[in-house]
């Protein structure tokens, strides 16, 4: 091997490449490459290896095939005999609750906005944010170089603002407010869902996904708020 060049990949197998020049092998997924894998976010929030095109991580969260009832009377199906032994004899008080949904706010806002998960998606969103400037920026002069016109570079900029005008500005580490912040968010969610009627399917217990995922659903929400005929059930947090 040698240093100062750019590798030139062939492909070995699916998810193996090998460099023409130097002989590095590079193995997706491997703890022991030395040339890690060029991590690509795609727009349905997968990752992909750009040496090999092998998708090595996903998200549950975006399936294009998946309908909401589907996966409602699927999930329900499949869970119904937990649910059974899981469910308690009696309905929850409405301290029980208080007391789990506000144990389950505070995890998943330490989730949403402090873990390292939240950091990593920050990260992510804000290096395609910057592909798209690029690529606009790179489109701008290609054409200009193209049509042997001067290339004006403040054409160029003024084309990469509008290119992202409509695009929500990648949130950075610092923006994120202290927990404190979040408090009067959390209590209003705790509140509405402790005292809505909810489907049987959404049982008060931490490890219920449905309960979970309807609580990330609403701080997302909660963005723009709910209101409905005069009422506000969830009002609108700017922060967000």
């Amino acid at each position: 091997m040698y240093r100062g060049h750019t590798h030139v990949w062939s492909t070995i197998t699916s998810e193996c490449v090998g460099c023409t020049a130097c002989g590095v092998v590079h193995v997706c997924s491997s703890s022991t490459n030395i040339v890690p894998c060029a991590i690509e976010q795609q727009d349905d929030s997968s990752c992909v290896c750009t040496y090999t095109g092998i998708v090595v991580s996903s998200t549950s969260f975006f399936d294009p095939e998946a309908s909401i009832a589907e996966y409602n009377a699927g999930h329900f199906h499949v869970h119904v005999d937990q649910h059974q032994h899981s469910r308690p004899n009696r309905t929850p008080s409405l301290m029980q609750k208080i007391e789990v949904l506000d144990r389950m706010m505070s995890s998943i806002v330490d989730l949403l906005f402090f873990s390292k998960q939240a950091q990593h998606a920050r990260e992510t969103e804000r290096l395609r944010f910057n592909r798209k400037i690029a690529s606009v920026f790179t489109a701008h002069v290609s054409r200009s170089r193209n049509s042997f016109a001067p290339c004006s570079i403040i054409d160029g900029i003024e084309t990469c603002i509008e290119s992202v005008s409509s695009y929500r500005r990648p949130i950075q580490h610092d923006d994120i407010p202290p927990v404190r912040h979040f408090t009067q968010l959390k209590r209003i969610i705790v509140e509405l869902l402790s005292r809505i009627e909810l489907p049987r399917q959404y049982i008060f217990t931490e490890q219920n996904e449905k309960m979970r995922n309807l609580i990330i659903s609403l701080v997302y929400i909660s963005s723009d708020g709910i209101s409905f005929d005069g009422h506000v059930y969830l009002p609108k947090f700017p922060g967000l």
